[in-house]
């Protein structure tokens, strides 16, 4: 069924048997998602997860939680079980998607302490009723000044917010 094939939990199944044919000495972090438009302009969201740190949302004034999807690393294991969650996205709200590059990020003057979820969370709590692209821009920001000019992994940091009501 073609519907079936646009379910993110059942693609991340079929990327699974790929990576697994192709190289199966590789495997990766995956997020996957479907947004649809809800009443009041908000967004409808199927996020699966395969092993990728949880997003977050930025709630209005600056409250942030987390969204629980969990699910094995692609192309780890035949057997892989991959979870799926629903989420409703209020206009207002940004969800945050990142790399572990971002949480991990070492700071060389502090030890080579890392960023951290919870570090984030607080940047992120800063960012309540800014736009997406300047919530992406200010964790960016945050933390390269953490790295200050030190080694690191990939930093990807993806937002999402709904236009809301009216606004196409």
């Amino acid at each position: 069924c073609i519907r079936d094939r646009q379910d993110p939990r059942t693609l991340l199944s079929l990327l699974n048997v790929l990576m697994l044919r192709t190289d199966p000495e590789k495997f990766s972090t995956v997020l996957l998602g479907r947004a649809e438009p809800a009443p009041g302009g908000a967004l409808s969201l199927r996020l699966a997860g395969g092993g990728h740190p949880a997003p977050l949302v930025v709630g209005r004034r600056g409250d942030v939680r987390e969204v629980r999807v969990g699910g094995l690393f692609v192309g780890a294991i035949e057997e892989a079980v991959f979870k799926s969650t629903d989420l409703l996205l209020e206009p207002g709200e940004t969800l945050v998607v990142y790399s572990d590059g971002v949480t991990e990020a070492r700071n060389p003057l502090r030890g080579g302490g890392m960023l951290g979820e919870e570090r984030l969370r607080r940047l992120l709590g800063e960012c309540g009723g800014a736009s997406a692209h300047a919530t992406a821009e200010w964790v960016a920001q945050r933390v390269g000044d953490w790295l200050d000019g030190g080694e690191h992994d990939d930093i990807t940091v993806l937002t999402l917010r709904p236009r809301g009501a009216g606004q196409g």
